[in-house]
């Protein structure tokens, strides 16, 4: 099923959310293909999953300037996740983000997110992928994400 929109327009996420009730309730469907980013998805995914209003304040703040800054979206989100509240655990949500990661923040964010939060033997990363995720930390915190420190971690994944 695909349903359509027109961007910044504060109704279109009440009719979102309208549709996904409907075709979860009667046509089972569970998997949203949306046009977020990949990174985006993955944290709606994890707000759906764990209720952390701070992830949703997160994907609000890094799209602040967009269309998509606004409180219909960010109280689309509450409901949406006190809809997959409501679902059995067979019939719950997930989301799947198909355009570009245009928020770098967000992207960045989860990616970090991924980093073991434990040290030891198993959960180790390796040195070259740390020293990127290193940079990344220090670019997201001082908000500078240059061509060369880009270019300096795609050398390292090679």
């Amino acid at each position: 099923f695909l349903t359509g929109e027109s961007h910044a327009i504060a109704r279109n996420f009440d009719n979102q959310l309208f549709f996904i009730k409907y075709l979860n309730k009667y046509h089972g469907v569970r998997h949203i293909i949306s046009e977020i980013g990949y990174c985006d998805a993955q944290l709606v995914n994890r707000y759906l999953e764990t209720g952390d209003e701070a992830i949703v304040k997160e994907i609000m703040e890094n799209l602040t300037g967009t269309f998509g800054y606004s409180k219909e979206n960010y109280q689309y989100h509450l409901n949406l996740y006190e809809f997959n509240k409501s679902l059995p655990e067979n019939e719950k949500l997930q989301y799947i983000g198909i355009d570009v990661q245009h928020q770098t923040d967000t992207g960045v964010e989860y990616i970090l997110s991924l980093r073991p939060k434990t040290e030891g033997n198993n959960s180790k990363v390796p040195d070259s992928v740390d020293g990127s995720l290193s940079a990344l930390q220090s670019a997201l915190e001082k908000n500078e994400f240059s061509g060369e420190m880009i270019e300096e971690i795609q050398n390292d994944i090679k």
